[in-house]
């Protein structure tokens, strides 16, 4: 399979790419982090995912990216041990979009932690991409709010970005990773499959 394309966030793509969530949200310490982050602080490769297709009403103009770097989770990565991923939510509307602060990966029967959040995890340095050190998140979960289950307002033209532990059980047999993002009330609102040459080292 031919490796991930490399595309540059750059202000053209996202209009102005303040992403809310220096890192992930959740807490730091103790302490929440809902910040921005400018765009030099983002992975300078991704692979876009694609656009949702709002099949439960999400709204539409949101695109879901993956962040990349040497410990990127891709299928490959995946089997080698690597653990960390990152998860940028955009919102290339005009109109200021408000959804859910989860995005879960794998589906409704592997994603895990689901309810209570029983995993939540002080990520590790070692397993993560850069834009992650430090933070808090859950398995198979990524906080895109300032606390597990809060929802958040994606202003137009920005992002927000989380990050998250990835289990074995997120692992897709066919080499796709399925990203799910909910309401504040925990309904899946929208799902989309990774092409699986993207997560191919």
């Amino acid at each position: 399979m031919k490796a991930p394309s490399k595309q540059f966030l750059s202000v053209a793509a996202i209009a102005v790419l303040s992403l809310t969530l220096a890192g992930c949200s959740g807490s730091d310490g103790g302490k929440d982090t809902v910040g921005t982050a400018s765009k030099a602080s983002l992975p300078t490769e991704v692979s876009k995912v694609a656009s949702f297709d709002s099949p439960n009403g999400m709204p539409a103009g949101l695109t879901v990216t993956l962040g990349r770097d040497d410990k990127f989770v891709s299928a490959a990565a995946l089997k080698a041990g690597a653990r960390g991923a990152v998860v940028m939510v955009s919102n290339t509307s005009a109109d200021d979009v408000k959804i859910g602060g989860n995005v879960y990966f794998g589906d409704a029967a592997t994603r895990g932690n689901w309810d209570g959040y029983p995993n939540e995890l002080t990520l590790k340095d070692d397993q993560l991409p850069t834009e992650c050190k430090g933070q808090s998140g859950g398995l198979n979960n990524a906080y895109l709010g300032s606390s597990a289950g809060s929802s958040i307002t994606i202003k137009a033209g920005e992002a927000v970005y989380g990050c998250a532990i990835l289990g074995q059980e997120a692992l897709p047999k066919d080499g796709d990773i399925t990203v799910v993002v909910n309401d504040k009330d925990k309904t899946d609102i929208g799902t989309t499959v990774a092409v699986g040459d993207k997560f191919t080292s």
